[in-house]
């Protein structure tokens, strides 16, 4: 009997939300469309969840009174209304691509803003662009999901 009670519990303090991302020095706000704030706690689960700020995002996990521990997330928006790509990117060849992990398939980055890519293979980034082709996405811009000061190898052009 206790431990159905505790699952009932555990069920129970579960939430999917989504909003603005407000990124502030030390913490995380997510702002709902019904003008509740919740504040978002990140670990491992998260933590590009940092460089978002401005996106609307959907995350879920367990949740504490107003604080929501992030075990999931997903980029809705990123500024032009469209879901952007986010993903790991890598180099095939002469080819960027990027691991998308909203959608599990890996797209070509084709075409576009592509400058300054180097630095940043097998990290995690964000693009925004639209399909110009079966799997070939024409980039609009990109931004990077880690700290910059964690890049320490020259560029790869």
């Amino acid at each position: 009997m206790l431990l159905a009670s505790l699952l009932l519990a555990a069920c129970s303090l579960s939430a999917s939300r989504s909003g603005l991302l407000d990124v502030s020095e030390n913490h995380l706000a997510l702002m709902e469309r019904d003008g509740r704030t919740a504040r978002l706690v990140t670990d491992e689960y998260g933590a590009e969840l940092w460089h978002l700020g401005g996106c609307v995002i959907e995350v879920s996990g367990p949740r504490f009174g107003k604080r929501l521990y992030v075990r999931q997330w997903t980029v809705l928006d990123a500024g032009d209304g469209s879901q952007p790509f986010v993903g790991n990117l890598r180099r095939f060849g002469a080819r960027w691509m990027l691991d998308d992990w909203s959608t599990g398939t890996t797209v070509i980055l084709a075409d576009g803003q592509l400058d300054g890519l180097g630095i940043h293979a097998g990290k995690p980034i964000l693009v925004v662009g639209f399909v110009d082709g079966p799997q070939e996405i024409n980039v609009i811009s990109w931004r990077a999901l880690y700290d910059l000061k964690q890049v320490g190898a020259a560029p790869e052009e």
